[in-house]
């Protein structure tokens, strides 16, 4: 996941977060900061299956958003 971290920084992202599906559910440093309904919500809207991996910006909304300009 450095690498993928490493690789947005240099487009101008501070950060970049990530759940990862395992078989014992949803893992990923930002977890502890949602709720049970919250993880529920993003597998269900996300369709996550295990092995899924979902990314999401930190940063300037343009910078994010891919919107260079």
């Amino acid at each position: 996941m450095k690498g993928f971290e490493e690789f947005v920084r240099k487009f101008g992202a501070h950060g970049l977060g990530y759940f990862q599906m395992k078989e014992d559910g949803l893992k990923g440093p930002l977890t502890k900061f949602f709720s049970e309904e919250d993880i529920a919500l993003i597998i269900e809207r996300t369709e996550l299956e295990v092995g899924d991996v979902v990314f999401f910006g930190a940063g300037e909304k343009k910078t994010v958003m891919g919107l260079h300009g």
